[in-house]
């Protein structure tokens, strides 16, 4: 055989190679969609389920003082001088907190 035969068909061996080559990635590649669209559409019918589990609320306690201990409080509070100016605003923040502590309790009644 002449070189240049010999160029064409090997040329043409390459060429063939190369287009199987390209046919079997694009097949791969077609197979490889449809796998994953069949997993997806598997895993969306587990979606449709949904599972809730009981809401439980825990509310703090509230401590309960007896009328004489209230009524002790009360009369510390009005001898304080008016100089005093953290002490009210923590017994505002502490009524303010047992409120919250109430409303917790109330929502948690509801449900």
């Amino acid at each position: 055989m002449e070189p240049t035969k010999k160029r064409t068909k090997y040329l043409k061996t390459i060429f063939r190679l190369q287009r199987k080559r390209q046919i079997f990635i694009r097949k791969w590649q077609s197979m490889k969609k449809i796998v994953l669209l069949i997993a997806l559409v598997s895993l969306s019918g587990c979606a449709e389920t949904v599972y809730r589990t009981d809401l439980e609320i825990y509310c703090p306690p509230i401590e309960n003082y007896s009328e004489d201990f209230s009524e002790t409080l009360a009369v510390e509070l009005d001898v304080l001088d008016e100089a005093y100016e953290a002490i009210p605003e923590v017994v505002t923040d502490y009524i303010l907190l047992r409120d919250r502590i109430r409303q917790c309790n109330a929502e948690k009644e509801e449900l």
